[in-house]
């Protein structure tokens, strides 16, 4: 096996870049930014994880309930691109639908439990949401994607867009939590 020349020719080949110095330039820019994005998001978790800790909440059964199904149908729908189905995943895990069921409660009950609080911050801050803030992640979503903003508004349809909405606004009380949170 022969390897290229690592030059200036090489980086014209597999990147946008004239030098080989641009590119790992460029690579090595592209690392710090995951690095300090990485960072930053284990800190909101951990910040998030005190201000959940610290209140307590009573979380309904029947929402427990919905993120537990919602979680299953994520592992389904995660097995199905490896071939299984979630039938098959706990016939090899050994137990029950109802035994999975309960292993998976108490990490169902931190979400549901985290979302309320979380929401709770977006009515007591009155964290409000602008069209101009949804067009942003429409267009972000569009170019993640290789859409328009208009191809994904019409695959989220008109009246999932609340769901949007609450997401950034949970965002905003994420940041706000981290942005008063004193990190030691």
């Amino acid at each position: 096996e022969q390897l290229p020349e690592l030059d200036d020719e090489f980086a014209k080949d597999v990147s946008e870049y004239d030098t080989l110095e641009e590119l790992k330039q460029a690579n090595r820019e592209r690392l710090e930014s995951y690095a300090k994005m990485s960072a930053e998001n284990q800190m909101k978790d951990a910040a998030i994880a005190k201000v959940v800790d610290a209140n307590e909440v009573d979380v309904p059964a029947a929402m427990v309930e919905d993120e537990i199904n919602r979680m299953i149908g994520e592992l389904n729908q995660q097995l199905r691109y490896q071939g299984l189905t979630i039938e098959q995943y706990i016939q090899l895990t050994g137990k029950s639908m109802a035994e999975f069921r309960e292993e998976v409660r108490p990490e169902a009950e931190k979400a549901v439990k985290t979302r309320i609080i979380l929401m709770g911050v977006v009515d007591a801050e009155k964290l409000e949401v602008s069209a101009e803030e949804i067009e942003d992640e429409l267009n972000k979503m569009a170019a993640q994607y290789q859409m328009t903003a208009d191809k994904i508004k019409e695959m989220i349809g008109i009246e999932n867009l609340t769901f949007l909405q609450k997401d950034l606004q949970v965002r905003k009380a994420i940041d706000l939590i981290y942005d008063k949170a004193k990190i030691k």
